[in-house]
């Protein structure tokens, strides 16, 4: 009877419940002990009016501090000093926050596919123990710098993004239909873990600082690991200690909707195309949205605005998830009794959850954005906010198992990869919205999106939305033999010995990895050149990314995953070199030469002519490995002549002549003083009508340019039957004759400028109708080029040389935009634009997955066609490269005053510019810089 008092579901709930704790331990420790870590700033206009306020409300918390300043020292108690602390703004520390889910949406859906593979217990156990030990390290990798701790946060995402989706192939095989809801209760584990996390986070740093934190909740994750590992099983008939009567139990009710096979081949086409798939996703999104609104932000809501020190931010951050989680097994409890007793249908209960919490959610987010500074009604309406949130396990989370239990990890690793950008478009949005500005209007604004986020998702699913089991659930089954079969065609012979047995679509995602996290580090890539330089953001990461070359032959080796790990670093070192180039061609580069020298970006259009006959060379000789090991090789010899050469600046090159400099510095923009340490105007870029245009009319250049680049050998190997030499030399060719091409485009551009033939924005616009329009037609041509070998080489040459045109084109805009900014402008461009390099492949992939023929790759063609002839009309129409007028907008405000703090105990001469009138004051403390007005 003992053993009988918890059966191995119950211990499997309680286990998983306790693993998503952990991962919100680890995930949100950083939201509260950032509080902590920070240097304090001077009181904010809203902190005053709401401590004003406060003195007449029903909760007194004016014992608390009478200004952030005095907040600070309360929350330090003697165990932190000043100079322990980090003079982060408000931008930094979103930044920090919001690093987890950079690249925490990437691994959702190899996530599902990998606890199909090797089961929940090793992906969902091992994630949470590397994240844990990566914890450990946080400390370090801050004091040592910001982007330390960004770098082990973005790594920690990118672990801990497998947890969710792999926990579902759990669910499918242990728990029957009508249990479903109430299991799924335990992902809420999370709610606690985030209640758990707040206090004990300022318990531990009230005590003895911000790091231990860190280590504390590192440890806890370790502790939980040696549990999972000797108590859970991936199935029923794995467990050696389950019952005969529950074992039948569990076997009977889940009946044949599971299959047996780990390997059945996914139905991509039809699960992409499903309809009640993505009306789940966009229900999730607002979810998302809601929640992860009120769990990151909420410390520092609560901090800023109302003043509250950090004990009493932790506690009132954390309590709301114990509620959601009470309220997520009760919800869900009740869900099941619904089925059970047939009270309602399986889709109605999901629509009432989901309205539930979205709607319910909504109306209660609207509350918050509008209680002001009424720390009463601001209370109930985070906690009931979020604690409603747990009806999330009775609709989409449960919602993706009864769409299909075979694919149920893979489902949620796609909903995952789709809801999980809330995660870090939420912390930068708000970092924007409130960066010097802690407003109460500021806030309301972060609100007010959260509720319309949350409202667009009740409305889609309760209209939409459907739990029924889709008929693709079961095309595994169907073709189980069939598929058997073709494996066993597909086995290597002892002639295709260490090749490797990969499909259209692994194929695809091995070419398409490499840019998944390569839009990721634009806009990191060219504030970083902003702060450091070119040289060492440009070479470093070139060096770095050629390091990397030399271990993939081993990855490969190993597993598949492994390689495209490495891809995944090797595009995020790469992503900021293209960004990086422009602070340089800023500072080197004058106005009527720039087209030109831009078209030096294309150098990698001859990397590419080289890459292509040599490394078929090299594999034709030696092997494939060889060639990862000579490019690896190449690239480390180029950075010694980097290093030596290069310089950031005229002024810094020992051996530039004098001549030379007068002339650069003559006809070059000024920098503005301080350049590197100035303020981004984020609101003035990310508002530009003309940057939006001009980012997408990149976009389209570069889907087209990424298509026949990445695809040309496979088109011509699959279709038109070439061996790897003759492929090698037709898919180089064209990136010679791209750079001959982009250069003497550049030379004509600033010719027709140096001249008066043509303005700067008509050379701009003419480049970009070559590369975009001109190529949209030869793309078009490929496509219906159907087995005419003559015809398909004809229209890829042609249609990969015009793209050199970009160099005189966007490229060159976003300089002529923004001199001063013009790194941070293309980092922004390539953070959205270079999707096109990840989502290209893949659609590739889909396309062509055991169907390689014309008709599939005209599709493929067609669409690069359809994003080129978008990028020319949007440009043609709205495009410009006039100068911006917030490129020179200097203004002595609150950013200015927020760095002055800095000066208080070193009185010094500060220059103030605005509106071209020069004045000095000596700011000896804060107090008179406040009184002194520069006019």
């Amino acid at each position: 009877m003992g053993k009988e008092l918890l059966s191995c579901r119950d211990v499997l709930w309680i286990l998983v419940f306790c693993g998503f704790a952990i991962n919100y331990v680890l995930r949100i420790n950083l939201n509260l002990a950032i509080v902590a870590m920070i240097i304090p700033r001077t009181k904010a206009a809203a902190s005053a009016q709401c401590i004003t306020q406060k003195n007449d409300s029903t909760i007194n918390l004016n014992n608390n501090s009478s200004s952030i300043y005095t907040l600070a020292h309360q929350n330090s108690h003697d165990n932190i000093t000043i100079e322990k602390l980090y003079d982060w703004s408000e931008y930094e520390q979103g930044l920090a926050l919001g690093a987890y889910y950079w690249l925490h949406w990437l691994s959702q859906l190899p996530g599902g596919l990998l606890a199909r593979r090797y089961g929940t217990k090793k992906v969902f156990g091992i994630s949470n123990l590397i994240t844990a030990v990566l914890g450990l390290l946080i400390p370090i990798a801050t004091k040592y710098h910001l982007y330390g701790l960004v770098t082990i946060r973005v790594v920690q995402g990118l672990i801990s993004g497998v947890v969710w989706p792999s926990a579902h192939d759990l669910c499918a095989k242990w728990i029957p239909p009508m249990e479903r809801s109430k299991f799924v209760s335990a992902y809420l584990g999370s709610s606690v873990g985030a209640a758990i996390t707040y206090p004990l986070c300022a318990f531990v740093i009230n005590w003895f600082g911000w790091d231990a934190a860190f280590y504390v909740t590192s440890l806890l994750g370790i502790i939980w690991f040696i549990f999972w590992y000797f108590l859970v099983y991936d199935t029923p008939k794995q467990h050696p200690r389950i019952s005969d009567e529950e074992k039948n139990h569990i076997i009977n009710n889940i009946g044949d909707s599971l299959t047996n096979e780990r390997d059945v081949k996914v139905p991509w086409k039809k699960i992409l195309s499903s309809g009640p798939l993505w009306i789940t996703t966009v229900a999730h999104w607002g979810g998302v949205w809601g929640f992860l609104t009120f769990m990151t932000q909420a410390p520092s809501y609560f901090n800023f605005v109302h003043g509250w020190n950090i004990n009493a931010t932790g506690l009132l951050s954390g309590m709301p998830h114990v509620l959601r989680m009470m309220f997520s097994y009760f919800y869900s409890s009740f869900s099941d009794w619904l089925l059970r007793t047939n009270k309602m249908s399986l889709n109605n209960v999901r629509k009432l959850a989901n309205f539930v919490m979205a709607g319910g959610g909504a109306l209660l987010t609207l509350g918050l954005s509008l209680s002001g500074c009424q720390p009463t009604l601001a209370i109930f309406f985070m906690m009931t906010g979020t604690a409603i949130n747990g009806a999330v396990s009775a609709g989409t989370l449960s919602i993706l198992v009864d769409l299909s239990p075979n694919f149920a990890s893979v489902l949620f690793g796609f909903c995952g990869l789709m809801t999980a950008a809330p995660g870090f478009i939420s912390p930068l949005l708000v970092g924007i919205l409130t960066n010097h500005q802690q407003t109460i209007e500021q806030w309301r604004l972060v609100f007010i999106i959260a509720a319309i986020n949350l409202s667009i998702s009740a409305i889609v699913y309760t209209i939409w939305g459907t739990s029924d089991v889709q008929k693709w659930n079961e095309c595994g089954k169907a073709q189980e033999n069939a598929n058997q079969e073709e494996l066993e065609k597909l086995k290597p012979t002892n002639n295709y010995e260490g090749r490797f047995d990969w499909t259209e679509y692994e194929q695809g995602l091995a070419l398409g990895a490499f840019y998944w996290s390569y839009w990721s580090t634009h806009l990191p890539g060219g504030l970083l050149a902003q702060k450091y330089g070119t040289k060492i953001i440009f070479g470093g990461s070139n060096l770095l990314a050629s390091l990397a070359g030399l271990m993939i032959p081993f990855a490969i080796k190993y597993h598949l995953y492994a390689f495209l790990l490495l891809r995944v670093i090797q595009g995020a070192l790469m992503g900021g070199c293209v960004p990086s180039m422009h602070v340089l061609t800023a500072k080197w580069i004058p106005s009527n030469e720039r087209s030109k020298f831009v078209s030096a970006y294309m150098g990698g259009s001859v990397g590419t002519a080289i890459t292509y006959p040599f490394c078929a060379m090299i594999i034709h000789y030696f092997n494939w490995e060889a060639a990862f090991y000579l490019t690896s090789l190449l690239g480390i010899i180029w950075y010694c002549f980097w290093l030596y050469f290069v310089y950031d600046s005229p002024s810094q090159h020992p051996r530039i002549s004098k001549i030379e400099l007068d002339y650069i510095l003559e006809n070059t923009p000024k920098s503005l003083p301080n350049d590197e340490k100035r303020p981004v105007p984020w609101i003035a870029i990310l508002t530009s009508g003309p940057v939006w245009v001009t980012i997408m009319a990149h976009w389209g250049a570069i889907w087209g340019f990424y298509t026949l680049l990445a695809q040309g050998p496979t088109y011509f190997s699959r279709i038109h039957g070439w061996n790897i030499s003759t492929t090698g030399i037709i898919s180089g060719a064209p990136h010679i004759f791209l750079m001959i091409f982009a250069y003497l485009f550049g030379t004509l551009s600033d010719w027709l400028q140096e001249n008066k033939k043509m303005t700067r924005t008509g050379v701009r616009k003419l480049a970009m109708m070559v590369c975009t329009g001109v190529q949209a037609i030869f793309t078009i041509g490929l496509a219906f080029s159907g087995c005419h070998s003559v015809l398909a080489v004809f229209f890829m040459i042609t249609g990969t040389i015009t793209t050199g045109a970009l160099s005189s084109g966007s490229l060159a805009n976003f300089v002529d935009l923004s001199p001063n900014f013009g790194s941070v402008l293309l980092g922004i461009c390539g953070l959205i634009s270079n999707a096109a390099g990840a989502l290209s492949p893949l659609i590739v992939g889909i396309l062509t997955n055991g169907n390689q023929t014309v008709e599939q790759w005209r599709l493929v063609f067609l669409i690069a066609a359809a994003n080129l002839i978008f990028g020319a009309v949007v440009y043609q129409t709205w495009g410009t490269a006039e100068e911006q007028t917030w490129n020179n907008n200097v203004k002595f405000d609150h950013e200015i005053g927020e760095e002055m703090l800095k000066l208080n105990d070193k009185p010094e001469k500060i220059m103030i510019i605005n509106d071209n009138t020069c004045s000095c004051k000596e700011i000896k403390n804060y107090e008179k810089e406040k009184e002194a007005n520069c006019k």
